[in-house]
């Protein structure tokens, strides 16, 4: 849209605003208003999830609002921003490895409250090598999950087995609209960096069936883990990830 200055309310020019406008192509539909309606004479209209039309503030738009499938009942791809992701696996020694995750991003979505939220249905966290197909999928068991804030789930939600009963996560906790946190260690993390090609990483976050969030990480500080030669354990560090323009389904 071309750069052309908002009349005030008050606006003798309005009419002659609008023509030039229409003319340069900046008018569009709902975004210059005067009083309750647009330059069109139309009341602007809020954008419309699931009309299959992307518009101001959808990140897409499949025309449906099913969770589940490439873009989620509120019209987003799932795509997170990634702060911080660290993997450290040792062959010789896998009691030793662990993950910690962080991503941070208004565009966290949680289910509200209820049937759907992990305290009910659990969730999944899923951490993949797209250069060689390796996945790790670690169950997040609802028995660990605890609903924060008043009400209930209105700060989020977190998990905790600090004896790592249920699986190898001892942490994590989820808060719409600001992060997705996750620890997990020990053998049974069952993810490996012995393999030639892993500069690069995602991890997915998905509760029960609804819409999964994801980001995607490419490290400079990767160390490939060769058992029994001496060499130190394998890493991979990645920081500052871009949100990818879509998720895998976990």
């Amino acid at each position: 849209m071309a750069d052309v200055a908002r009349p005030t309310a008050l606006s003798r020019d309005f009419g002659r605003f609008c023509r030039e406008a229409a003319a340069s192509g900046a008018l569009d539909a709902g975004a210059w208003e005067r009083g309750a309606s647009d330059c069109t004479g139309a009341a602007p209209r809020p954008p419309v999830c699931g009309d299959g039309v992307v518009e101001r503030g959808e990140s897409c738009d499949d025309g449906n609002v099913r969770d589940g499938d490439a873009c989620s009942a509120r019209c987003r791809t799932g795509g997170l921003f990634g702060s911080h992701l660290s993997v450290f696996d040792e062959a010789d020694a896998p009691s030793r490895r662990r993950v910690s995750l962080v991503l941070r991003d208004a565009a966290v979505e949680l289910p509200a409250h209820g049937d759907g939220d992990p305290t009910q249905v659990g969730a999944l966290l899923v951490l993949r090598n797209p250069g060689t197909g390796e996945e790790a999928r670690v169950a997040l068991p609802a028995k660990g999950w605890s609903a924060l804030g008043i009400p209930a789930g209105s700060r989020g939600y977190r998990y905790r087995d600090p004896a790592r009963d249920a699986g190898p996560c001892e942490l994590a906790d989820a808060r719409a609209g600001r992060w997705i946190r996750a620890f997990c260690s020990g053998e049974r993390l069952g993810f490996t960096l012995d393999e030639p090609a892993q500069s690069a990483l995602t991890a997915t976050f998905g509760v029960g069936d609804a819409h999964p969030m994801c980001a995607a990480f490419a490290s400079p500080y990767v160390r490939r883990d060769v058992p029994a030669i001496g060499t130190a354990p394998g890493a991979f560090l990645g920081r500052a990830a871009p949100a990818p323009a879509f998720c895998e389904p976990p």
